[in-house]
């Protein structure tokens, strides 16, 4: 039984059903009565469907033949349909481009959940066959690399077989890193160059150490990163040092690098030539030896004449 259904009744001869000779509401029985009417015949309509329910097309007829005599309409009953739609919520990124593997959760006005949906390859989650009332989705769960929606959803169900839409963005992750390059002191070095690269060893960005001895990488997008030094400040031997970063977050990253000063004797092999690889520090004693002897020979010869 529905309560609240607004039925009127008219007279047969008012085909365009203009002007209403009684109207009645059906009770918590669902019951419609017309008191008094008069001799003649008539038509009844449902006017006003109960809250939630399509209201009824159906056209009922009575007669009244006798005086003092309950007669039933034709037909006896009518029935309504719930109101009944569908939500469709679309995922996109930053860009607009669609997002697949959002879940979305559907819950009653109760808080109730209801049911949940998972988006597509077309970036669509969607929710069918609801009936009137208020509903609220949540994003329950975020695609991989990608910041969750903030907020939730909010519908009201009133119009049968309506596709309710909506839009939700999701930002990728993007953090930062930040390189402090010093000496074996701590003292800050300027003029290191910095790469980063790619899971797949494909280079993304090159920065080098300000005054400070800071390289910063902005805006990395989320995903798994090598850094490597590659050019060291003058005077500073080149770090072997790879740092393995995966970007998983908004926030910043903060790594360290030291450079070991190069000796003295490297500094000879700079400006001493060279014989494609077969000059190494053999080559360099060899010569400090043979200046040795020569001084102390003409040592030797210098006493000899006196």
């Amino acid at each position: 039984p529905l309560k609240g259904a607004e039925f009127k009744l008219y007279k047969e001869s008012d085909a365009n059903f203009e002007s209403p000779v009684a109207v009645a509401i059906s009770d918590e029985n669902g019951l419609v009565s017309f008191k008094d009417v008069e001799y003649g015949k008539y038509t009844i309509k449902e006017t006003k469907a109960p809250e939630g329910y399509n209201l009824s097309d159906e056209v009922l007829t009575a007669n009244i033949m006798e005086n003092g005599v309950t007669i039933k309409a034709n037909p006896e009953s009518i029935s309504n349909t719930k109101i009944r739609a569908s939500v469709q919520v679309k995922k996109f990124d930053q860009d607009k481009k669609p997002l697949k593997g959002a879940e979305f959760t559907l819950y009653n006005s109760e808080g109730k959940e209801v049911l949940a949906s998972v988006t597509g390859k077309d970036g669509i989650a969607i929710f069918e066959n609801l009936v009137y009332g208020e509903y609220t989705i949540k994003e329950t769960k975020v695609p991989e690399g990608y910041l969750a929606s903030e907020g939730t959803i909010k519908i009201f169900v009133d119009k049968d077989s309506e596709l309710y839409s909506y839009e939700v963005v999701n930002n990728r992750i993007k953090g930062s890193i930040i390189i402090t390059k010093v000496d074996m002191k701590g003292n800050a070095l300027q003029g290191a160059e910095f790469t980063l690269y790619d899971r797949e060893g494909k280079e993304v960005a090159t920065k080098i150490s300000d005054k400070d001895g800071i390289v910063t990488f902005n805006d990395v997008d989320y995903g798994s990163y090598t850094v490597k030094e590659t050019k060291a400040p003058k005077g500073y031997i080149l770090s072997e040092e790879k740092l393995e970063i995966k970007v998983s977050s908004p926030e910043t990253q903060n790594f360290i690098f030291k450079n070991e000063a190069e000796k003295f004797i490297d500094k000879i092999s700079n400006v001493l030539p060279k014989t494609g690889s077969l000059f190494n520090y053999k080559v360099i004693m060899m010569i400090g030896w043979g200046t040795i002897i020569m001084g102390l020979g003409l040592f030797l010869k210098k006493n000899k004449v006196r």
